[in-house]
Parts: structure tokens; sequence; C-alpha cells
């Protein structure tokens, strides 16, 4: 094992979640090569990786031709092993064409997921997180679990410009520092923005300050939970860098937030997390992992609806979000917060 690839494409959460696996392949293997295959809107998660290498990385635009032009790039460097956790046809692709001794695909468990959206069938022996997951695929190369969390070191760079960003907080003597994530990639995934200003606004009103984090299709929601806040936040979505995201979460005391890749980032610096779930649900192994956090959800019955959430709830009621009140995040983030 002197030279090892992991591929592994999107998203925010997924590529963090593959960070135990990689410490823990440098750990059995010290001397070891590691390289990782990612897109490009996610290398900077990885760029400060101390287990890492060299980072492959490819655009959603490269068509056919550069995909070629890669996979002759990763021949060339004679992988032993050639790991994919991302299973789709560019994955197996570059692992087909990598020419590596050992190719190892992660087998998600597509099956037990159809089985649970579509008939509410539950053949989960037990909720396993993702990582371990991740782990269990490469059982036969003798891994063992560490123990440890995910890994996300801040950016020199990131960390020295996020405490101008807060100076607005440390200045006015306040208690805490709170981030909102309002937003999500689908609908579904999203809480009511007005439970989110309604959270923020209590927590606000204690002398604590509240900043909204979010990418650029965030921006709107970001807006809403900003506008019906008293006092204002500090917004800002599609304003900051992923590394840049990190460095503010590295400054909280606690996330407040969907289930969503800013939750993974918060795992990964160790921080305390409220996740909100809707559509969604623990068995698919996207919950906080290993780190101080309480998963929000409702109890009804068409819970889950989809794997990565949809953009209109299909039953038209959209009770998995609005059976969460405010008072319900609220108790659990003041939970967390008087754990040590």
């Amino acid at each position: 094992m002197e030279r090892i690839l992991v591929i592994r494409l999107s998203a925010i959460g997924d590529v963090l979640l593959t960070t135990p696996l990689v410490r823990i392949f440098k750990k059995k293997f010290p001397q070891a090569e590691i390289d990782f295959l990612v897109k490009k809107s996610y290398r900077t998660l990885l760029s400060t990786n101390r287990n890492i290498n060299m980072i492959w990385s490819l655009s959603p635009e490269d068509g056919f031709y550069e995909m070629i032009r890669l996979s002759r790039k990763l021949r060339e460097k004679r992988y032993d092993c050639v790991i994919d956790l991302q299973v789709n046809l560019r994955s197996i692709f570059f692992c087909f064409f990598s020419g590596a001794k050992r190719r190892i695909i992660h087998g998600p468990q597509r099956f037990k997921r159809f089985l649970l959206v579509h008939f509410r069938k539950n053949i989960y022996k037990e909720i396993e997180p993702v990582p371990l997951r991740f782990l269990n695929s490469v059982f036969s190369l003798g891994l063992k679990d560490d123990g440890l969390g995910l890994e996300l070191k801040v950016d020199e760079k990131a960390r020295q410009s996020i405490p101008l960003l807060l100076q607005k907080a440390k200045n006015g003597r306040k208690r805490r520092i709170i981030v909102l994530a309002p937003g999500a990639g689908r609908a579904t995934k999203r809480w009511l923005p007005e439970r989110f200003a309604e959270v923020g606004s209590y927590f606000g009103k204690n002398r604590n300050q509240i900043v909204l984090v979010g990418g650029q299709k965030d921006l709107e929601v970001c807006r809403k939970v900003a506008q019906e806040m008293d006092p204002a936040p500090l917004n800002f979505a599609g304003k900051l860098s992923l590394q840049q995201t990190a460095a503010v979460l590295k400054e909280s005391d606690i996330l407040i937030t969907n289930d969503t890749g800013v939750m993974h980032i918060a795992a990964a610096l160790g921080k305390k997390v409220v996740a909100i779930f809707g559509s969604t649900t623990r068995h698919f192994g996207f919950m906080p992992f290993r780190t101080s956090s309480i998963v929000v959800e409702a109890s009804v019955p068409c819970r889950p609806c989809s794997y990565h959430g949809t953009d209109k709830c299909p039953h038209n009621h959209f009770k998995c979000m609005k059976d969460i009140r405010s008072v319900d995040v609220i108790q659990a983030a003041e939970e967390l917060l008087r754990r040590e």
C-alpha cells in the first residue's frame, strides 16, 4: 500500500464524512501516499488535511475528453488501491480506468433506503453513521475505528479574516455567538424561516450574538429570517467561502441548522449542534458525527418521504417541519449550552 486514491466527488457533508477513513488509512499505512479526487468547489474542505498528499479535482461542466485526460493522469500514478465512496457513473469510470491493483466500491444501502422511503419498511438493524459505513467498506484491509470524529482544519487566512467580521459581537460584550443555518438544498429539508427567526430573537434578546450563514442559494431564506428577527443578526449568507464559514463556526458556541452541509462542518470542528430533520431521517446515517448534538424531529408516519429531500411536500401538509415548534429547538439548544 504505497499509493491510495479515495474518490468522493460531492457534496460538503459527504466529503467531510470521508475524513475519518482517510485518517485511519494514514495510521494503518503511515508511509503511503493518500490522494483524493473531489469536485473543485469542495477542494478547499480537504486542502488543509494533513493526511492527504494530493488533491485531484474536476468541475461539473468537464466533458468526456476532460475525464479521459484525468483518468490517464490517475493511471500514471499506479495506485495500489482505489476506494470509490461516491458510486456514480463518473466515480466508477475513474475507479475502473485507474488501473489500480485493488478497487473497492462502497456499497451504499440503497435497497434499505428504498424500502424505508417508499414502503415504510424499516430493515435497518441499527442506525449506523456514514463514516462507519465507509470504514466497513474496507474491512478487508484491516482498518479499525479510532473512535475520533470528522476532520477539518481552518485555513489561517480565513481564520484571520473572521475576528474583523465578528468585531461587533465581541465589542458589544455579547455572551455567546450562536450561528443559524436556515438554508438547505431542498425545500422539505428547510425548517420554517419564521421559526428560525423566533429562535434567533429569543437568544438575541438574551445578549447573544446571532449569525446567519449560508451559500448563494440561501440568500432569500436568510433575508426572511433576518427581516423578522429582533434584534437584527449578522447576516453572512452568500458572503463567505467554505473556509470562512468554518472559521465563523470555529468562533461560535453552537450551531442551529437544518440537515445540510454546514451541520457536518460544525461537527468536524467539534461544535455543539442542534440539527432539525424534516423529510429525512437518522436511519440514512447523516446525523452529526461524534460531537455534542441533539436531533430535533417530528413523529409523523410519512417520514422519510425522500432520501435527499424534495422541492415540495408530496402530501401537501409539511407536518414533518410544521410540527416542530420553536420552543422544541430552543430547549434543545439550551440543554446543549448547559453541557460542559
